[in-house]
């Protein structure tokens, strides 16, 4: 089933595989609403699996691209992107033109320098 969950999601996921396999048990006797309840409960943790899924992904790109990062200062005097390393040009860019992430200009002082070349 699902792999990684919040704890109150695991607690309503044991629940619901609880209730699926009571249904399983009591489709035995070839009840249709029985097979239709176990359907529901299915179709009910699958949700929640895909909910989780998507939350984390969510999270995510909003850290890579909401939450700026510090700028990267070269002691050649050039500026790169802190995520991917590309050279950035232009003082006015608020995300990185190659991997997208946001990147944070601050005053001189501020900026970290980096010895070495470009990634």
């Amino acid at each position: 089933m699902m792999k990684k969950t919040s704890k109150y999601y695991k607690k309503v996921i044991s629940q619901l595989e609880d209730l699926y396999q009571n249904s399983k048990d009591m489709a035995k006797d070839g009840s249709k609403v029985w097979r239709d309840d176990m359907e529901a409960l299915q179709v009910a943790m699958d949700i929640i699996e895909d909910y989780e899924k998507m939350s984390e992904q969510v999270s995510r790109l909003v850290n890579k691209y909401e939450v700026g990062k510090l700028l990267v200062k070269r002691n050649t005097g050039i500026y790169s992107c802190p995520e991917c390393g590309s050279l950035i040009k232009k003082t006015n860019r608020n995300h990185c033109y190659n991997c997208g992430q946001r990147i944070l200009w601050l005053k001189k002082k501020d900026v970290k320098v980096v010895k070495g070349n470009l990634r």
